[in-house]
Order: structure tokens, then C-alpha cells, then sequence
């Protein structure tokens, strides 16, 4: 048994009918490198099992009585492989609007909460889209943000390639589920665990306050007078969700490419690029509707708190940082290098203060309190009419790897994810990279989003624009 932190619950307590808190990730497959045909649902189901000892995949969440405490992380002891990995077949005609629709159904879908909040859908036959071999499959895994951040989910995907699924299974101990503990036993426990959580609010908010003073008045003596003044423009994703409904779309990108464009500007990473690309992709669809305001939009970038090596394999550590990515920028040169000295900052000012002090504070937050006040809340419009430190825009880039992957010899061709979205952060932009590809996918709704095939020609166009741009200077 395991007590959710604070960081973790934060997904749960936030989470209303309109706006489920998780995420899928999807990874296509090429089953011509391997020697036995194509991959079926009981070779995936081996696999699986064979992972259920390393990975925390038996696990259902347990409340405790009047939320007096965080939830736990118990074993489920009626745990069926059968209710987590399944079969998927693409709607009629199966091409690619099928493929994209799947992924939003995916999302759209909430889990029921009785049971580990995971699964994988083998979808056998992508036949039907041009861009992917012939004969591929591809696998959606399914998480909730409450037990996976994108850097531990995508330890999921990795887990799967092997060729040695079914042995590993058949050396792997008997499963004993751990007793789960009584109502009474939880709230017993409930007094000491807010004590903790008290003195470990109260060191790290001690650690943390002259640290951010100390980057406030840094940044304001910086700061002229008229940018102390300059509003955060709220776009038209910086609205309450009105439904649950989502749009999902992806692109993928020559990775060479953008490496040669990164070194063109000294010091740009290649997250500073896939930035400047999602800055022009937001300029030229908001140009397009007459929307596109004079001061730069302001992106919200998760960043991983998670230590170097660390064994923890789920749960979240995370902070948060917010960069400009400098919309009012014509010229796309400029705008990476005013977005690289943008992003240079924000991460300055995540070291000053540190991400693992962030995410230590979040984690010793009594989020059971936000448990009854989320759907109200979001009922009531609140975040609709408050001032945000952004403009309605994620931006998330989890790097994958650069050396190919199998699945019991299949070689995976791509991958890619599409994340929850929350009331007034109505674009999620996700980026990962692969082999020789970096990877976009972005989630909306079709209020804010009615045309997200434009929205992905306008990444396209971003990508073109700064490549010619970089390679002609």
C-alpha cells in the first residue's frame, strides 16, 4: 500500500466531467521485420505480463472515508489482464480521420476509477493510412495523469518491446495482493500524515519564498517600465471547456532538419525549435481568424523533476515554467532567437528556485480538500474570469529515443501522444521525438479548434518557414 502525494492526487481532486485527466500515447509498428506475420492481442497480453512485476499495474485507487486524507495505491485483487488489454478495430473506412478518432474517443473516454487506472488497445491493420507501412499495427496505452507524468508513461511503451514476453512471465513469482486496509484503519492514520504534511509545506515554502523574491526583484530591476505593464493576451483557447468532446492531430517532422536549424541560433536547444514551430503554427492560426494579438502569447511548459536515475517508475514530478513564444514575431529567426533567450530565463529561474522544491511542495499539499470544489468551480466559470499567467497553451516535449524499438521483432515506426486538457488550457501541444523524427501532436476541442487539419498545416508551414529561413542565412 502507498499514500498518493500530493502531486499525484492534485489529478484526481482537479478532474471534472468535461475534462478527464488522462493522457494516450500511441506507437506504430512494422511487422516485416519480423518472422512470424503480424502481432496478435495474446502476444501483447504476454508482454504485459510479463512487465506486471516491475511495473506498478495492479494498483486501484482507495479513498479515504470524508477525504480526512490522501488517497491510496492499493493492489486490486480481483486485477483482470483481460480488463486492461484489448482489441481495437478503426471505424469504417479505417483510414486516417478513423485513426484520429479513435485517439479522441480514447480521450474522451473516462476511466472507471474502481480499477488500475491503465490500458493498452491493439489496433491490428493501419491498411488503410498512406503513411505508415503496409501490415502496420499500432498499440494505444491509456493512462491516468494521477499515476503517470509523460516521463514515466512513456517507460509503458518501453516496456513492451522484448522477445522474451512469455518465458519472463513463467519466471515471475505468484502474485499475492496486499490487504487492503479498513475505513477505519485509513482515517486513523489520517492526523499524522497531515502533521507531515504541515512541516514539509511549511520547510519547503520556507526554502522557496527568498528564493523567488529574490528573482522577482531580479526580474522587475531587469524589466522596463512599459513590459512591467504588458497584459498576458488570454486566446481563444483560454476558455472553460464547454464539453468533453475533443481533436486530436500529429505531424512528423525530419529530425535532421531541425537539428541544423537549432544550430543556427548559438545556444538553441531543440525544444527551443519545436517552441519557435508551435509559436508560428499559433500566429498563423490565429492570424488566419483575425485574432492574433500585439503582445507575444505565453506558453505553459511542464518540466520534469524527476531525479537523474531515479528508480521511481510512476507517479508525477513535475514543475512548471512559462516561456513567450513570441507570436508578434514575423520573421522566424528572430523569433527563435528571442524565444531561446525567453526560454533561457524561465529555466534560469527553475534552477533558482528548483523543480524538485516545486514539485516537493505540490506533493505536500492537502489536494483532498480540492476534491469537492473542482466541479463546482468549473460549473461556476471561476478560471474564466481570473487573470492567467498564460494564453490558453501547453506546451509539453518528453524526448524518446534515439535507437530503434521492437515488439517481439516488429520494429516501431513512430510515436506519439495526445494529453487531457484543462478549464482555460484548451491547446495542448505535445512533443517527442523518435529515431529521426521529432513528433507533434496537438489536442483541442472543436469550439476552439474546428479545423485542426489547418491547425496541422499551419505547424507544417511554421517548420518550412523557419527551416528555409535558417538554411539560407
Amino acid at each position: 500500500m502507498e499514500q498518493l502525494r500530493g502531486g499525484d492526487h492534485l489529478w484526481f481532486a482537479i478532474e471534472t466531467e468535461h475534462a478527464p485527466r488522462h493522457f494516450v500515447g500511441v506507437a506504430v509498428y512494422d511487422p516485416s521485420t519480423r518472422d512470424r506475420g503480424t502481432i496478435s492481442i495474446e502476444d501483447l497480453k504476454a508482454t504485459v505480463a510479463s512487465e506486471l512485476p516491475r511495473l506498478p499495474l495492479r494498483k486501484r485507487l482507495v479513498l479515504a472515508p470524508w477525504r480526512v486524507d490522501l488517497p491510496y495505491w492499493v493492489d486490486a485483487a480481483d486485477f483482470d489482464l483481460d480488463d486492461h488489454v484489448r482489441e481495437l478495430t478503426l471505424p469504417s473506412p479505417g483510414d486516417r480521420s478513423a485513426f484520429l478518432a479513435t485517439m479522441t474517443s480514447l480521450l474522451e473516454k473516462p476511466f472507471d476509477r474502481s480499477k488500475p487506472l491503465w490500458e493498452m488497445n491493439l489496433v491490428s491493420d493501419l491498411g488503410g493510412i498512406d503513411e505508415f507501412p503496409d501490415g502496420s499495427f499500432a498499440v494505444f496505452v491509456r493512462v491516468h495523469h494521477g499515476q503517470f507524468d509523460g516521463t514515466t508513461a512513456l517507460k509503458l511503451h518501453h516496456a513492451l518491446p522484448t522477445t522474451e514476453a512469455a518465458s519472463a512471465a513463467d519466471r515471475s513469482p505468484p502474485w499475492r495482493p496486499e490487504r487492503t486496509p479498513s475505513p477505519a484503519e485509513l482515517v486513523l492514520r489520517a492526523p499524522w500524515h497531515v502533521a507531515q504534511r504541515l512541516w514539509t509545506s511549511a520547510t519547503v515554502a520556507g526554502t522557496l519564498a527568498p528564493k523567488l523574491a529574490r528573482r522577482l526583484t531580479a526580474r522587475s530591476r531587469r524589466a522596463s517600465p512599459s513590459s512591467r505593464r504588458s497584459p498576458i493576451p488570454r486566446t481563444r483557447f483560454a476558455e472553460p471547456l464547454a464539453s468533453h468532446r475533443r481533436v486530436f492531430e500529429f505531424l512528423r517532422l525530419p529530425l535532421d532538419q531541425v537539428l541544423a536549424v537549432r544550430k543556427m541560433v548559438p545556444g538553441a536547444t531543440v525544444n527551443d525549435v519545436a517552441t519557435t514551430i508551435a509559436g508560428g503554427a499559433v500566429r498563423r492560426y490565429l492570424e488566419s481568424l483575425d485574432e492574433l494579438p500585439d503582445e507575444p502569447v505565453v506558453v505553459l511548459m511542464p518540466v520534469s523533476a524527476h531525479a537523474p536515475g531515479s528508480p521511481d517508475d510512476s507517479g508525477n514530478r513535475i514543475s512548471l515554467m512559462t516561456a513567450a513564444v513570441h507570436t508578434e514575431i514575423a520573421d522566424p529567426l528572430e523569433r527563435l532567437r528571442r524565444g531561446q533567450q525567453a526560454s533561457a530565463r524561465s529555466k534560469q529561474t527553475t534552477r533558482d528556485v528548483g523543480a524538485g522544491n516545486v514539485a516537493d511542495l505540490l506533493d505536500a499539499l492537502p489536494t483532498n480538500l480540492l476534491d469537492l470544489a473542482a466541479e463546482p468551480l468549473s460549473r461556476a466559470g471561476v478560471l474564466g474570469r481570473i487573470p492567467l499567467p498564460f494564453s490558453g497553451i501547453s506546451l509539453t516535449n518528453v524526448p524518446g529515443p534515439r535507437e530503434p524499438l521492437y515488439f517481439d521483432g516488429a520494429r516501431m515506426v513512430t510515436l506519439f501522444g495526445a494529453t487531457f486538457l484543462v478549464d482555460v488550457m484548451g491547446l495542448i501541444i505535445a512533443i517527442t521525438s523518435y529515431c529521426d523524427e521529432l513528433l507533434v501532436g496537438f489536442t483541442s476541442t472543436p469550439e476552439a479548434v474546428p479545423d485542426p487539419a489547418f491547425l496541422a498545416d499551419c505547424f507544417r508551414a511554421s517548420f518550412e518557414e523557419l527551416r528555409d529561413a535558417a538554411l539560407s542565412d
